[in-house]
This record gives structure tokens, sequence and C-alpha cells, in this order.
């Protein structure tokens, strides 16, 4: 459930982890990873709660490049290609990439989205819209936790 919290308004966290806590079973190992996760992510001076809430974004990512880096990485498909496959691959992507800069000069539309991550948005905003009218934070922490699970 804990990652249930990034979707939620940043002044609610506190009580819904507070929610999460009430709920949670007693246990050693619950409880080392609940100060981990309070020191990393709710009390961490660095990473702030800030940088890691997505309440209202749907570009949910924290890192674009990754997503590329799998798809260089699928393109080659093996972990120890030879320089003329990188040179290849890289060369395929740089004209992809062309591609993609000209039709958004020429105000074409862009790549779309697949579908399930629509769907998943989608579900998202409805459990949120729902929270901020019946203020029901366990019901949306919980519809929230079985979302993330799919994600």
């Amino acid at each position: 459930m804990c990652a249930a919290l990034a979707f939620l308004p940043e002044e609610d966290i506190d009580d819904a982890w507070i929610k999460i806590q009430e709920h949670s079973p007693q246990n050693f190992l619950l409880t080392k990873f609940y100060d981990y996760f309070v020191e990393q992510w709710l009390e961490n001076s660095t990473i702030t709660v800030s940088m890691w809430n997505c309440f209202k974004r749907l570009h949910r990512t924290n890192n674009i490049i990754e997503g590329w880096n799998n798809k260089v990485n699928a393109f080659i498909g093996k972990s120890h290609p030879r320089i003329e496959d990188v040179i290849r691959v890289l060369k395929t992507e740089a004209n992809y990439s062309d591609f993609l800069a000209e039709r958004r000069n020429l105000n074409l539309e862009g790549k779309k989205r697949a579908k399930k991550y629509i769907l998943l948005d989608n579900w998202i905003i409805r459990t949120i819209e729902k929270y901020s009218f019946d203020k029901d934070l366990k019901s949306c922490l919980i519809a929230l936790a079985n979302i993330t699970k799919l994600i």
C-alpha cells in the first residue's frame, strides 16, 4: 500500500501513512520496512515528498531514459553485442528521433500511449475524484494499491 501514497494529494499523505500503519499487522520485519520508508521517503530532506508525489500527473516515470534504454536493449537482443550491432541500432534510433521531431514540427499527432496505461490512468483519476468527494481514505488506499499492482 505504500506505493498508493504517491497518488494522493501531498497534504493527505501523513494521514494516509497513519491509516496504513493502523491496518497493518504487527511484525518485526514490517516495522523495519516502515522505519526505512519513513526515513527514505517521508522525512528525507534530499528526496522530498513533492519529488515523488505524482498526484494529478499522468506521466509518472522518474527516468524517461530507462524506457529508451530498455527499447535499445531489446533491439540489440544480446548482453554483449558487437560494436557494429550497437551502431546499427543507434543509427535506426537516431532516424526515428528525427522522424518524431519532424512530426512535431508539422504539428502531426504524436506517439499514442498504450491502451492499458490510458485505462489505468482513468482508473486512478476516478479513484482520486471519488476520494476528493467522500474522503474515505482507507477505500482510496485499497483501490490505489490494487492499481499499483497492475502498473
